[in-house]
């Protein structure tokens, strides 16, 4: 949408009308309870759901969920065997197992993916007040982007677009560009995505959380560098 705003330099000042982003508030009940609100973009709202259900470890699959329906800015959830909901504390990583596998990824992949990622967000140049998640193969193919005003959603919708397309999450990339925290980490994990790039910074937190749970972080992802975290094994120097 547009809005009037006086743009000032040290030239002059001026109004113009400029673009900003659509802020909408989205609450989400389970089983009539209303267990989460959140701002955000109100797009791909089926995807942020399913994703934000599997992020927060609500649901495994999607034969868990019996009934969804959008009403105004409400999702109303029906899903059988839900009981109790509360948001991520950082003692309930230890209730995670760390993933599995070790994908060997390389440098020349990651540095690809930077300048692609750079290239993508309509929203974000038009306004500047976006976030983006971007799901990658491990050729730094683009498979699918989401932007929303909250980091988290973003990553949720990426999720979520997987989740119902059932794409496998083990060979995959996620890049975001806000700041790494340990919510993030563990929102990966719960998807099974064992890497996460950001052209942002981690938290001291998010660091310890993605060596006990064998996540790859990758942050400062620039034009010719990158920060790498933790299993350093995996990388390919190219």
């Amino acid at each position: 949408m547009k809005s009037e705003i006086l743009r000032i330099s040290l030239q002059e000042s001026k109004k113009i009308e400029d673009s900003v982003v659509e802020e909408s508030w989205v609450n989400i009940y389970i089983n009539k309870n209303l267990i989460f609100s959140t701002t955000c973009l109100f797009e791909a709202i089926e995807e942020f759901t399913y994703g934000f259900l599997k992020t927060e470890g609500i649901i495994r699959s999607l034969e868990d969920v019996k009934d969804t329906k959008l009403k105004d800015n409400s999702i109303f959830i029906s899903i059988p065997t839900f009981k109790v909901y509360k948001r991520y504390r950082g003692e309930d990583v230890i209730s995670l197992l760390p993933l599995k596998h070790h994908i060997k990824f390389s440098s020349e992949v990651i540095i690809n993916i930077g300048k692609h990622f750079d290239s993508i967000g309509e929203l974000y140049k038009n306004t500047g007040g976006t976030h983006i998640s971007a799901l990658y193969n491990l050729k730094g193919e683009c498979l699918i982007y989401f932007e929303d005003i909250n980091r988290r959603n973003a990553a949720d919708k990426i999720v979520g677009h997987m989740f119902i397309n059932n794409i496998n999450a083990g060979d995959k990339i996620l890049m975001t560009s806000g700041r790494m925290a340990s919510d993030i980490i563990i929102k990966i994990r719960r998807a099974g995505i064992p890497i996460i790039i950001s052209k942002s910074a981690p938290t001291d937190r998010a660091i310890e959380t993605a060596h006990k749970l064998n996540v790859t972080m990758i942050g400062f992802l620039r034009v010719n560098r990158f920060n790498q975290y933790n299993n350093f094994e995996n990388l390919i120097l190219n």
